[in-house]
């Protein structure tokens, strides 16, 4: 009898863990810049001529996916990549290019307008359905004093444990979870002088390597330690 049960209960973990997507899902990136922008002459070919230079200019987005953990690569000139690790409850920032010595840590336990303000965002389920390629979506916007996010989601696709993402209040990210229990198709970011726009345009399910999950050795810099910005810090990567 006894091993029965053991049989069954690995049988439901087997089928609850299966629920959890795991792969990567690509989007793509449209930025639009609000008029008061244009009247002081920032067009979006400017922007983008600046961001480019920076480096920060990001036209697709890869979010690898697993069992709690992400790992999001921005195609840019330099090449940068988030990753969230929920054993830390940390976003560890990395990128090629002049300062890929440096690693940004940001606490995702943390809320940056909460931090500023102490005021945490309103989260609701907006009324709306959208249609986008197959997808039939909903609407989760997340509103914050200095703007919002609206993440619209499909309840038969990408679903997801909000508990696996439990510690990551950063963007609001859990609480969308909780309602949605997907992860997004559309995240529309509106940062009051910009609107970015990240869309699905392919998805894999597949098997993803725990060592993509990976942070190098990290080492508190003086110099570093002087520059602080909120909910984060640098430190550079041992060599």
């Amino acid at each position: 009898m006894k091993s029965i049960i053991t049989i069954l209960l690995l049988s439901i973990s087997t089928l609850l863990s299966a629920q959890n997507f795991e792969g990567t899902l690509t989007y793509k990136v449209d930025f639009t810049i609000a008029q008061k922008m244009i009247d002081m002459g920032v067009t979006l070919d400017v922007l983008k001529k600046r961001m480019e230079e920076e480096g920060s200019w990001v036209n697709t987005i890869e979010t690898s996916i697993k069992n709690g953990y992400y790992k999001q690569l921005n195609e840019s000139k330099d090449k940068s990549w988030v990753i969230y690790r929920p054993d830390s409850n940390m976003l560890y920032t990395l990128q090629e290019g002049e300062a890929s010595d440096i690693c940004v840590i940001m606490d995702a336990s943390m809320d940056t307008e909460f931090k500023m303000l102490g005021k945490m965002p309103t989260v609701t389920l907006v009324d709306t359905i959208v249609k986008y390629n197959d997808y039939e979506l909903k609407m989760v916007k997340v509103k914050w004093k200095m703007g919002y996010y609206l993440y619209l989601y499909s309840e038969d696709h990408f679903k997801t444990d909000p508990e696996l993402f439990k510690g990551h209040i950063f963007d609001g990210f859990y609480e969308y979870l909780k309602i949605a229990k997907s992860f997004p198709v559309i995240v529309i970011k509106d940062a009051v002088m910009m609107t970015v726009t990240t869309s699905l345009i392919s998805s894999s399910e597949e098997e993803i390597q725990d060592s993509i999950f990976d942070i190098p050795e990290l080492i508190e810099d003086e110099e570093l330690n002087q520059i602080s910005f909120g909910i984060g810090k640098m430190m550079k990567i041992k060599q």
